[in-house]
């Protein structure tokens, strides 16, 4: 017996290590670019489980992330001349889920189904929130705008100021101030009828949602809202598929596949994510991107771990949420086997994130579980929305 699980042990290690060279290899390969995206990963991951063997090595807010970035060089040197990426545009029509299913390899492309919702979200324009919706208090990001880019400095993330405001207060500053309410979980559950209006929007992709993706009850909604051009959203990725529907306002998206990770100086953030350092892409670069809008009613797909920076548009409010299904986090399995890992280019990804994932999961679970194992009703939206801005909350200054 014990030869037995010696020899599967060491086969199933064998096996391992092949189909991660393979699953790490650079989707254009040649040899220079693969042992400088090798040795990235295998030191990105070495920067990941330190910090989780020994969390006080280092607060990941000061680590300076530079000497692990300069491991793929300057921009003349990162990959030129790759395959044009495309995304698919469907009407509310001629769009089914299934037929997605298809065109995208089971969701492994970006596309957008324009006017899917605008007759369920159109009424949430600016004057109708200030009214309807409940005065409950927001944390919202201070600073953040096309002018105030240099977000970083020597390797390290600048953190912005958080400030709290009710919503209708926020909503006013907005119109002066530069303010942006980001990532929230708790502005649709606290708005019955909007909540509803974001549910209906999802079932309509039919009963195959469940089965295809994933819950929709059961799926984060995280909300952002901004006013005009004062805000935006720089480069960053997220475990979960993003099923983003336009509420008002029209948004600009640069999408930038996982594969391409390794020339997005990325950072480590609280949560199952990804931060960068650029902080915005620039055509020197010379990586392919998918660049997409979202106009109101729009839903706009992209997968779990695509980078993506959001622009805002027009002078009016800006409204839009993203339906999260927590089911991607199953993913995280995909480490076990690296050639079956989803989205395309996305291994690396899991192997340096598995330690942050362990805890945020940990943390995002009330003390007293329905069961030995966790489960999706366990998860706590408002628990887990506090990573945002819980360093801001450390310096928290009032305006």
């Amino acid at each position: 017996m014990k030869s037995f699980c010696g020899k599967f042990c060491l086969l199933y290690a064998a096996f391992w290590i092949l189909s991660a060279l393979i699953a790490l290899s650079p989707g254009e390969f040649n040899i220079g670019r693969a042992i400088t995206e090798y040795t990235f990963w295998f030191r990105f991951a070495w920067y990941s489980y330190r910090r989780f063997l020994n969390p006080f090595v280092e607060d990941p807010y000061e680590t300076n992330f530079n000497p692990l970035h300069h491991t793929v060089g300057a921009p003349h040197t990162f990959p030129h001349n790759e395959p044009d990426l495309h995304y698919i545009t469907y009407t509310r029509e001629n769009f089914t889920l299934e037929q997605a299913a298809i065109d995208t390899n089971n969701f492994d492309k970006a596309f957008v189904v324009k006017g899917f919702a605008t007759d369920l979200l159109a009424k949430f324009d600016y004057d109708y929130v200030m009214e309807n919706f409940k005065p409950d208090e927001y944390d919202f990001e201070s600073g953040r705008s096309f002018e105030d880019t240099d977000v970083y400095k020597d390797g390290r993330k600048r953190n912005f100021k958080h400030v709290t405001y009710t919503f209708q207060e926020g909503l006013k500053r907005m119109l002066d101030e530069k303010l942006y309410l980001r990532f929230t979980q708790t502005l649709a559950p606290r708005n019955p009828e909007f909540n509803k209006a974001l549910k209906g929007s999802i079932e309509r992709l039919g009963p195959m949602f469940s089965e295809l993706v994933g819950q929709v009850d059961k799926a984060n909604r995280l909300c952002f809202i901004g006013m005009g051009t004062n805000s935006m959203t720089t480069q960053h990725n997220a475990i979960t598929d993003n099923w983003f529907l336009q509420v008002a306002g029209t948004k600009r998206w640069i999408l930038v596949p996982p594969e391409y990770t390794p020339y997005m100086k990325p950072h480590f953030t609280p949560t199952i994510a990804m931060g960068s350092l650029l902080p915005l892409y620039n055509e020197s670069m010379g990586l392919q991107v998918v660049t997409m809008e979202s106009d109101p009613g729009d839903l706009l797909y992209f997968p779990g771990f695509w980078w993506h920076e959001v622009h805002n548009r027009g002078e009016h409010m800006n409204f839009g949420c993203g339906i999260r299904p927590r089911e991607s986090v199953a993913r995280l399995l995909g480490l076990l086997n690296p050639i079956a890992a989803k989205p395309t280019g996305a291994f690396g990804a899991y192997l340096v994130l598995w330690p942050d994932a362990l805890r945020v999961i940990y943390n995002a679970l009330p003390k007293k579980m329905s069961g030995f194992f966790p489960s999706l009703d366990d998860f706590d939206p408002a628990k887990h929305n506090k990573w945002w801005s819980a360093e801001g909350k450390k310096k928290k200054v009032e305006l």
